[in-house]
């Protein structure tokens, strides 16, 4: 990081506002040192009047670190720099201190979001869909591996380079390291509709079972062409949940009686036995089923999620990810490729209910596995 009289209308020409993240505003910009287009977070710190409300309780005056400096902005540049160079995570190219009141961080820019490309094209063939799904396991798995849990996975948070069908996750200013995902501050994480069961219903688990919750909150809404569970307050959208996935009791669900926001009085609702989305293929709805349960434990690691026979019959001819020499190998023979990596090895981090229900009832099979 550079503390130089760094100014923003010296270096980058202003192009238009993006919009505004979790803790910062977003600006297209033009580098006037190198030619490229370039997207600009700026952070300003919390002591400052203006625009201090576009800062949320993740961004509170308490947060803030060594010199000044937030430590979420501290917390998001050391996290893009632990993941840069992954094809699907977006790149973090600067950063730069000016004065002692705005952090800028500069990252590649992409012109859509996955919500802002399913608005305008209309319902994702099945074939992308299943090519964007493969894209984001991919991402989030880079993630986990390195011990990181991204907590706001959404259709805003994944942006889409249409003409290369690519896919790049971002915004990881709600991420944490998983050793320190249960603090205090950071207790409410991901947006309402994307939110897993166990943290509207007051659970500490907001690390990898996240992450694999919001992802299929993503899958069903990129089939579906619309939220899965676009509840207008925490207890609606909980309702929303367990009127599609049944209500979950102490047997479905260890634990699940004592949590905070638990009550005997909620509705019991039993899950439809066609699913709760009119889908002809029965693998996606195997691999949604399994990244959709209420219990955190249940749900497979996204590693695993991998090897789902969903994707061995994924599309070549969509697959121009610019990924190095395995760029234009199949959905297929990357799943089997995979499956040798995990030969002879243990899952890193097995989520042992999850993965054995992953394995033994929604029928994962490779290739020679």
């Amino acid at each position: 990081m550079a503390q130089t009289d760094f100014n923003l209308q010296t270096r980058y020409q202003k192009l238009a506002k993006i919009g505004e993240g979790s803790c910062g505003v977003v600006f297209k910009c033009l580098d006037r040192e190198n030619k490229r287009v370039v997207a600009v977070k700026k952070i300003r710190f919390s002591y400052e009047g203006d625009e201090a409300g576009a800062q949320d309780e993740h961004c509170s005056s308490s947060s803030r670190a060594a010199f000044g400096i937030p430590s979420f902005a501290l917390r998001e540049v050391a996290l893009l720099t632990a993941l840069r160079g992954h094809p699907h995570i977006v790149q973090l190219n600067d950063v730069f201190l000016e004065g002692s009141t705005r952090i800028f961080i500069i990252c590649e820019f992409l012109e859509l979001d996955l919500r802002r490309k399913m608005a305008q094209g209309g319902q994702l063939h099945p074939q992308r869909t299943k090519l964007y799904t493969w894209q984001l396991l991919l991402a989030v798995a880079h993630c986990h591996a390195r011990e990181i849990s991204h907590r706001d996975i959404k259709p805003e948070n994944i942006l889409v380079d249409p003409k290369a069908d690519i896919l790049k996750l971002c915004d990881f200013s709600l991420a944490r390291h998983v050793a320190s995902a249960y603090d205090v501050e950071t207790r409410r994480v991901a947006s309402l509709w994307y939110r897993s069961p166990e943290i509207l219903l007051g659970g500490k688990t907001c690390g990898f079972a996240l992450d694999t919750w919001s992802l299929g909150c993503v899958l069903g809404e990129m089939l579906g062409h619309g939220p899965v569970f676009p509840g207008s307050s925490e207890i609606e959208t909980l309702f929303l949940q367990f009127r599609k996935l049944g209500t979950p009791t102490e047997r479905s669900w260890p634990g699940v009686l004592s949590l905070e926001h638990w009550s005997p009085d909620f509705p019991r609702f039993t899950k439809p036995p066609s699913g709760f989305l009119r889908i002809d293929e029965g693998a996606v709805s195997q691999l949604l089923d399994a990244m959709l349960q209420c219990n955190p434990d249940s749900r497979p690691a996204v590693e695993v999620l991998q090897l789902h026979t969903y994707f061995l019959d994924l599309d070549r001819t969509l697959l121009h990810v610019h990924s190095g020499s395995s760029s234009r190998t199949s959905g297929a023979n990357r799943t089997e490729t995979y499956a040798q990596d995990l030969r002879g090895r243990t899952l890193k981090k097995p989520h042992c209910e999850g993965d054995a229900l992953c394995l033994q009832h929604h029928q994962l099979r490779v290739r020679g596995w």
